[in-house]
């Protein structure tokens, strides 16, 4: 006899968890169910990848993949580079297979430039979410990062709203930190991704990365 198992002796079925599983859960041991397991949640916040994007002489790049799985998405801006010199990176909703461009992305955001102090800008009825105060340089060392948050992309009876922290370089001296917020004024349908453009030029290289939020 062989105490090795063979190819698929080995299932959800017969490990006899208490539950359905869901994406992105993880299996715990619990006492109290059936077979001693569960699929629970990760908790703390866990972040799960789901695609990963590499700008390279972009016009735009387009995020997509939000669903009901997730509560909350994070898109990840990791060393954004334009073509262009001193300009500012935009952002806009994908609703119903395509991106938004009307006058309905109220946006505020606030922050401190490292040679102005504080600063701020907003928008009632701008055609865009703007993603920093001060605009993002391409000179050698000179880029944008930042971290973007999605609330409930699929709940069609709320507009939906966005969160954003990030940094520019724009000079040597010149450092900038953004907080800001916007939301899409014009219905309540699902959104199902986010698109990227800066305000003149290609998206010359940068990676983007979207992660599920439990």
């Amino acid at each position: 006899a062989t105490d090795m198992l063979t190819d698929a002796s080995v299932d959800e079925a017969k490990l006899k968890i208490s539950n359905s599983p869901t994406n992105g859960y993880m299996l715990t041991a619990q006492s109290g169910d059936t077979g001693g397991l569960t699929w629970a949640s990760a908790g703390g916040g866990a972040n799960t990848l789901i695609s990963t994007t590499t700008a390279s002489s972009d016009a735009t790049i387009s995020i997509t993949g939000m669903d009901s799985t997730y509560k909350i998405y994070t898109i990840t801006l990791n060393t954004i580079i334009g073509a262009t010199d001193a300009v500012t990176l935009y952002c806009a909703p994908i609703i119903g297979g395509a991106v938004k461009t009307d006058a309905y992305h109220p946006y505020a955001q606030m922050g401190r430039n490292s040679s102005a102090g504080a600063i701020g800008n907003e928008s009632a009825s701008s055609t865009y979410w703007k993603m920093s105060i001060s605009d993002s340089g391409n000179a050698t060392g000179e880029h944008l990062n930042g971290e973007i948050k999605i609330y409930d992309p699929s709940n069609t009876s709320e507009m939906k709203m966005i969160t954003w922290t990030t940094a520019t370089h724009l000079g040597n001296t010149s450092v900038t930190v953004a907080v800001g917020a916007g939301h899409y004024n014009n219905g309540e349908a699902a959104m199902t991704g986010l698109n990227f453009r800066f305000a003149s030029g290609n998206i010359t290289s940068g990676v983007f990365k979207l992660w599920g939020t439990l």
